[in-house]
């Protein structure tokens, strides 16, 4: 019984240090659309203002057309 618990421990030891990498690889994919998606919010927020200011361009243009 303890040898059993003890292979099994080992074998999870060795797995744990040397065997399962896909974990890693899906780490490091995490962090990188973490990174992207927080340099997107950034950009995002540093252009703010034209943002606005195209939208508020088309607003007003597509309301001239409907007025008209």
């Amino acid at each position: 019984m303890v040898l059993k618990s003890f292979v099994t421990v080992k074998s999870f030891m060795v797995n744990l240090l040397n065997g399962n990498r896909k974990g890693q690889g899906m780490v490091e994919y995490a962090l990188i659309i973490a990174l992207v998606a927080i340099l997107l919010v950034a950009g995002i927020g540093l252009m703010k203002d034209q943002i606005v200011a195209v939208f508020t361009s088309i607003t007003n243009t597509l309301q001239g057309a409907t007025a008209g």
